[in-house]
């Protein structure tokens, strides 16, 4: 959901200041299932969460899909739903993308085959009387056979934007945006959009951004201009007469594979009490963007202070290999955190672990400042898991993919995790520990070692022990007098043979467990 985004102006206090802080909030996941991709696309408001699995098996049926629903109840995020629609047929990809607006949602079903085969769907989602229910749904007036209409989704309000990047446009293929506006209780096409110099394969349609209800982005990131795959992106503006397009931008001197336009975001809808209209700022990925060290990926930011977009910061991370896919994702809030994923970088000996840098950034006059504050790795890193690959932001609370990493021994079950960039009140504030608190084991698979941390607000006795899923006690680690603070123990599991165990940790009145998977 896109609200006025309210920057701080002190900029020195809000770049300088030590007291940033992030902080994961543990949630309750739907069952691991092999190939499901869970977290491939995600959405998040000050009430609701969508998780999608766009490759969940369904019964006997294949990579039907399906998304969970969180709801926020009295501070803490809950599972409340999983939205399974009747009559899909296997390959339908339910959940491809998700958009979300207070009490409506978004999702995209690629792989529909009604107007043809992966001709694509979007369904409508309304939430009423306590849960979820399908509303309407929305089809492009031209949809055909691999249009892969759904392929992204946005939401603003009465506004929905569907981009379809293999519909016909200049030329067969080259992709279309179709705008969707409600009236009463129907959804009613009321643009399909493609440039006029549109190649076959430019992917237009790909990435979408709805900056404000009159200004809307479509990205090509497969446009060639003067190099392949170079990029382009192609703002929109609502006029009397309909859609016009107000400008194509480009990488200044871009190159060969930038991909520039596969990603898209913006924060603002943006200080629309304090500037009007007329400021706005667009973050566009360009995942394969070429620097010193290869194609590493970098993020353009492009801002409108009057009538002209202008190209503000080229933003790349240090340390980037070759390949990082910096830009694959981007996501940020109203509070000034923008997070960048870069889905393909190493992480030690993992191939392809994926990481997410976060920054704060802020607008002040006609000047854009921004500075980085962290990067965050996967907290079991495993090769080609792909963390970062989707991010999704509101508030202090931001959600990171990992779709192709193993969970509970599933391959390709797909992870997520939920963050805040606020403090942890929690714990009383920065270093006071008031809650019992067990940590997920790292690494986890394992093999055959790993780490238990855990943290205690008093000295106490302490007792942690290692379990089988059928309840047997295979190894107690601790049985004695811990003081306050933050602890871990080494657990080494070669005498076990592979599988699933549990580890629990007793203290005072507390029991807690988690559990572990030992893969040899």
């Amino acid at each position: 959901m896109k609200k006025p985004l309210f920057f701080l102006l002190l900029i020195g206090f809000l770049f300088t200041s030590a007291a940033y802080s992030q902080h994961e909030i543990e949630i309750e996941k739907p069952t691991a299932k092999e190939h499901a991709l869970s977290g491939w696309a995600t959405a998040i408001n000050e009430n609701f969460m969508l998780v999608a699995s766009p490759q969940r098996d369904q019964d006997d049926l294949m990579n039907v899909g399906a998304v969970t629903v969180y709801k926020k109840l009295f501070g803490r995020w809950q599972m409340a739903q999983t939205i399974k629609p009747q009559g899909l047929t296997p390959m339908s990809n339910f959940g491809m993308r998700l958009a979300l607006d207070d009490v409506t949602a978004l999702v995209s079903s690629t792989g529909d085959h009604v107007n043809g085969l992966f001709s694509g769907i979007v369904y409508i989602y309304e939430y009423t009387g306590g849960s979820w229910a399908q509303t309407a749904f929305l089809k492009g007036s031209d949809t055909g056979m691999g249009h892969r209409f759904g392929s992204s989704v946005d939401l603003y309000g009465n506004l929905a934007l569907v981009g379809a990047y293999m519909a016909p446009g200049a030329e067969e293929n080259s992709g279309a945006a179709y705008l969707f506006e409600k009236s009463g209780t129907d959804w009613v096409q009321t643009e399909k959009l493609a440039p006029d110099d549109g190649k076959a394969g430019d992917a237009f349609g790909k990435s979408i951004e709805i900056i404000n209800p009159n200004t809307i982005a479509v990205g090509a990131y497969k446009a060639s201009g003067d190099a392949i795959e170079r990029g382009a992106v192609y703002i929109y503006e609502r006029s009397e007469s309909g859609w016009q397009l107000e400008v194509k931008l480009e990488i200044p001197g871009g190159g060969q594979t930038d991909m520039f336009g596969y990603a898209l975001t913006t924060c603002d809808d943006l200080n629309h009490s304090r500037f009007g209209f007329n400021s706005q700022a667009l973050f566009i990925g360009a995942p394969g963007s070429k620097t010193s060290n290869g194609n590493t990926g970098a993020v353009y930011v492009f801002t409108k202070f009057g009538d002209s977009w202008e190209l503000q910061e080229e933003l790349v991370a240090n340390d980037l290999s070759n390949n990082s896919r910096f830009g694959t994702s981007i996501a940020c809030n109203r509070t000034g955190d923008l997070y960048i994923g870069a889905s393909k970088m190493h992480s030690d000996s993992h191939k392809e672990a994926g990481r997410v840098f976060s920054y704060k950034f802020g607008i002040m006059g006609n000047s854009f400042e921004l500075s980085p504050t962290s990067v965050m790795i996967s907290d079991t890193p495993g090769s080609y898991e792909h963390f970062g690959s989707a991010i999704s932001a509101h508030d202090h609370y931001f959600l990171i993919s990992s779709p192709n990493a193993d969970r509970d021994g599933y391959f390709n079950s797909g992870n997520f995790r939920l963050f805040s960039s606020e403090p942890d009140t929690s714990n009383g504030g920065p270093g006071i520990i008031t809650t019992y608190k067990l940590f997920q084991n790292y690494p986890n698979p394992f093999n055959p070692e790993t780490v238990i941390r855990y943290q205690l607000p008093d000295e106490g006795q302490v007792r942690l022990d290692i379990y089988s899923l059928i309840g047997r006690r295979i190894a107690t680690l601790i049985n004695e007098t811990v003081p306050s603070g933050i602890h871990e123990v080494t657990f080494d599991a070669s005498n076990l043979a592979s599988g699933v165990y549990v580890y629990r940790l007793t203290v005072a009145d507390q029991v807690l467990n988690k559990r572990f998977t030992l893969i040899k």
